[in-house]
Order: structure tokens, then C-alpha cells, then sequence
């Protein structure tokens, strides 16, 4: 895959992402245009026939809506925390299943001490 290739998925899985948390704080237009270029994959000039505009607005309003979707994340970071809030449960899960695979009671107890650990830091969050 080309670096580009890898730039434009990361950026394709980044706005999915932030749509899926600030899609409803956009316009409908900008809403909607985003939802079809970014999940439903389609070209602006696909867009442009299904929304009945010109291949510039479509152009337009992915640009703003992109700079929106960008603009909350910095200020409300949901997405982001959200993303590490997933990293620590998942490290808590390997801990203890950690903890419920060795014959080991020292290993288990500290398998078991790491996951308590990062549940009382996810709840802190919350």
C-alpha cells in the first residue's frame, strides 16, 4: 500500500470516527455529504447526482465539515478519550485473562491488582 494510500484510509477510518461522535452537531448538508463520501464511499461527483448539487458544493461541504468535525474534536476530545478509554479496557480484559490462564497465584494476584488498576482509572474518567 502507498504511504498516500495509508494517509487517506487513516483519514477515512479518523472522520468516521469523529462523524460518528459530532455528525449530529453538523449541518444536514454537510451531515449528509460527509456520511456518503466517507461510509458510503462515494465520489463527489456521485454525491453531486444524488444530492441534486454541483460537484464544487459537494467539494465545499466536505472541506467545511471536515474543519467542524475537527473543530469539536479539539475542544470536546470525546473521540479521543473515548479511544483511550477502549485501550483500557481491553488492557484490563488481557490482564485478567492473564490472571484466569496461569497456575501461577503470584501472577494471578498481580494480573489480577493490574486490571483493578485500570478499571479504577477508567472510572475516575467517567
Amino acid at each position: 500500500m502507498l504511504e498516500t494510500d495509508e494517509q487517506s484510509s487513516s483519514e477515512y477510518a479518523s472522520i468516521t470516527r469523529l462523524l460518528d461522535f459530532y455528525g449530529e452537531l453538523l449541518s444536514p448538508r454537510q451531515s449528509e455529504v460527509l456520511d456518503l463520501h466517507f461510509n458510503s464511499d462515494l465520489s463527489l461527483f456521485e454525491i453531486a447526482q444524488e444530492t441534486g448539487v454541483s460537484r464544487q458544493a459537494v467539494h465545499d461541504a466536505i472541506r467545511a465539515g471536515k474543519a467542524m468535525l475537527a473543530k469539536y474534536e479539539g475542544k470536546l476530545s470525546l473521540a479521543s478519550r473515548f479511544s483511550k478509554q477502549q485501550d483500557m479496557v481491553r488492557q484490563a480484559l488481557n490482564f485478567i485473562q492473564k490472571a484466569a490462564e496461569t497456575e501461577n497465584l503470584q501472577v494471578s494476584k498481580e494480573s489480577a491488582a493490574m486490571a483493578g488498576n485500570c478499571l479504577k482509572q477508567l472510572l475516575e474518567q467517567l
